[in-house]
């Protein structure tokens, strides 16, 4: 005897049920928008090993680092469409084509609904003629290896305080955007305290700073400095 199954890991806009690893491609379902197509498992999603190359000097024990890079990534999605009919069948795979028919695209996979890629369907593969119920592969192409945050984390200082932290759980390296707003002559004073703003300076854990104003002035000293200084700590790769 056949059990039938159904996977309760994720449901719908309309509240069908979806497979867990179900994909929103550009912020919609595919089982959403073709009748009778359905995800049947996702590879590729998996931990990236980087391409580590090395180098040996002379008669030294072992070898240098040359460099270490993450290549492109390829994501393969395993899927099923049963139509009732010879036209149902071809609408679907018209719809299909339509709707792969981009670049770049946001790709969420239910399992992980926080998180995104970014890719591209680089190949369609071909499925067996003569029947309405087809199992295919498409492959997508993720130049960037990563995936990333579907919401950004912002981070503001609470008032009165003169140092805010930010935790970062991702993986890998990443570059935030760093913004200080200081007030300007026109306004009055009395919005926002002295209005005397000497500096503000941006640190990781390594000591790397990012230093704007100048920590020499006084509140008072209005005028005193007619520029900012800014102070980057930044090395050069070429």
């Amino acid at each position: 005897e056949m059990y039938k199954f159904r996977d309760t890991n994720a449901t719908s806009e309309s509240g069908a049920f979806l497979p867990s690893e179900a994909l929103k491609f550009n912020g919609q379902y595919i089982e959403n928008q073709i009748a009778g197509y359905r995800t049947l498992n996702v590879s590729g999603r998996e931990a990236l090993s980087p391409d580590v190359a090395s180098y040996e000097t002379g008669i030294r024990d072992g070898s240098k680092l040359q460099r270490k890079r993450y290549p492109e990534r390829i994501i393969i999605v395993t899927y099923q469409i049963v139509a009732e009919s010879n036209e149902a069948f071809r609408e679907a795979y018209n719809k299909l084509g339509r709707i792969l028919d981009v670049t770049d695209a946001e790709m969420i996979f239910a399992d992980e609904p926080d998180k995104y890629f970014i890719g591209t369907p680089c190949i369609i593969g071909s499925v067996d003629p003569g029947t309405n119920a087809v199992v295919g592969e498409i492959e997508f192409l993720c130049t960037d290896p990563f995936k990333y945050s579907v919401s950004e984390y912002t981070v503001e200082a609470a008032a009165g305080a003169n140092s805010v932290e930010i935790e970062y759980n991702g993986t890998y390296k990443s570059f935030p955007q760093l913004e200080a707003k200081f007030r300007e002559e026109s306004e009055p004073a009395a919005l926002t305290g002295d209005g005397e703003c000497g500096f503000v300076a941006f640190y990781d854990t390594d000591g790397s700073i990012v230093q704007l104003g100048d920590p020499e002035e006084v509140d008072g000293q209005e005028n005193a400095y007619q520029k900012s200084q800014a102070l980057l700590n930044q090395v050069f790769k070429t």
